[in-house]
């Protein structure tokens, strides 16, 4: 069969009966201009692989197709860049907690230590090493310790003169054991009798002498100094152990932290003012000043009874506390910012960053409150309290060492 040529056909035979897609062995027909695309070049091909039908289109079609992948294109370009901003935003502040963490890390523990003992205990490596009864304790070198302060006055250093600012009614050394995840409280009594240094009221060192440890604040500027010179008597006490933190509270921040985590539950252990023994309250404002602060002043006794109001309000606090950090990790912070205005602190950012993630990620640590032994006796109107100085030792090893042998 021969293939008519345009001559030889009429003018509407050319129209309706055109080829459409015959083509003689190696031929190619023209190409329309309006119709270019890969296509035409790669179906001349019989190596050429069929599309799917969902990707055959006209021309116009693929055009609109190709434009719209550039679209999409564009979009992701967009969507990477801002994914990448975020994680850099991201990981500057994980960098920053990190670093954060890290320093509060290292200005918490000690680097070195020179630990006493009492007379007849041997120490070796700075007090790393103590032998006692026969056995050997090893140093715990993962507790850091913070030390708090109450102090009997409205306002911290309202006044200039050393020897004026107050008294630290309540002492608590805290130990907090970052490897076995435990914190403990020991309460310090008020009428403790140790050796406490003596400034001139112009803050020049006189002398040392033996009286109450709460007399220890007032020979200071009423805010570090004073801090500086109780931490001093402390460390003493507690044989050179180092205390790297510490923390005063005048009388209006017992409210304002109180406030600040919403009250706090206790069962009262005695009845004194308007709290009666055995009974449950929810302390809010001025009601949590009057039960850690009052006491009577006709016996010896007055500030045990007194300490132990402050343990059950102190396990209370803590034991809620923890619980809301499990759940706000910025309940520290609001403490502390709450705190702020009543307070004397060398607490930073970094230190409550690493205190924080300790208790965050470490597990809900146990919290236990122990009490000094010893005696008390009124000296006129005054209360003397001496330690007993066997029973605090083991005590200190039970909180600062392991026993290895």
């Amino acid at each position: 069969m021969s293939i008519p040529t345009n001559q030889e056909l009429t003018k509407g035979e050319e129209v309706n009966t055109r080829p459409e897609d015959i083509r003689l062995t190696g031929e190619r027909l023209p190409v329309e201009q309006e119709d270019t695309t890969v296509k035409d070049d790669a179906e001349d091909y019989i190596f050429l692989k069929p599309k799917r039908a969902k990707h055959r289109s006209t021309a116009s079609g693929t055009i609109r197709r190709a434009k719209k992948r550039k679209k999409m294109k564009t979009w992701k370009k967009f969507l990477i860049g801002f994914v990448c901003g975020i994680l850099a935003i991201i990981l500057i502040f994980a960098g920053t907690a990190l670093y954060l963490i890290f320093k509060g890390q290292s200005e918490l523990f000690p680097d070195d230590y020179n630990i006493t003992a009492p007379k007849g205990v041997q120490v070796d490596d700075g007090g790393r090493y103590v032998h006692y009864n026969g056995h050997t304790y090893r140093l715990n070198e993962s507790v850091t310790n913070l030390l708090f302060m109450g102090v009997d006055k409205r306002d911290l250093g309202d006044v200039s003169d050393y020897g004026t600012q107050g008294q630290a009614d309540v002492i608590v050394m805290m130990a907090y054991d970052t490897k076995h995840k435990k914190i403990t409280m020991i309460n310090v009594p008020r009428d403790l009798m140790t050796d406490v240094p003596i400034y001139t009221a112009d803050g020049v060192y006189s002398t040392t002498k033996k009286q109450q440890i709460c007399l220890a604040y007032a020979y200071g500027d009423g805010k570090d100094k004073s801090c500086d010179n109780v931490k001093t008597v402390v460390e003493r006490l507690f044989y050179n152990m180092p205390v790297k933190t510490y923390f005063a509270l005048d009388m209006d921040g017992i409210v304002a932290v109180n406030d600040s985590v919403g009250g706090v539950d206790v069962v009262s252990p005695e009845t004194i003012e308007t709290f009666v023994k055995g009974q449950s309250y929810h302390l809010m404002g001025r009601q949590s000043e009057r039960f850690v602060r009052a006491r009577t002043h006709d016996n010896a006794q007055a500030n045990l009874l007194r300490n132990e109001r402050q343990k059950v309000y102190a396990t209370s606090f803590m034991s809620g506390m923890l619980k809301a950090t499990k759940k706000n990790l910025s309940v520290p912070v609001d403490v502390f910012n709450a705190s702020a205005p009543y307070s004397a602190t060398n607490l930073s950012a970094s230190r409550i960053s690493f205190l924080a993630k300790e208790v965050t990620l470490g597990g809900n640590p146990k919290t236990d409150i122990k009490s000094i032994a010893g005696d008390t006796k009124l000296n006129g109107k005054y209360a003397e309290f001496t330690l007993k100085e066997k029973e605090f030792y083991e005590l200190f090893l039970s909180v600062y060492y392991d026993m290895v042998n």
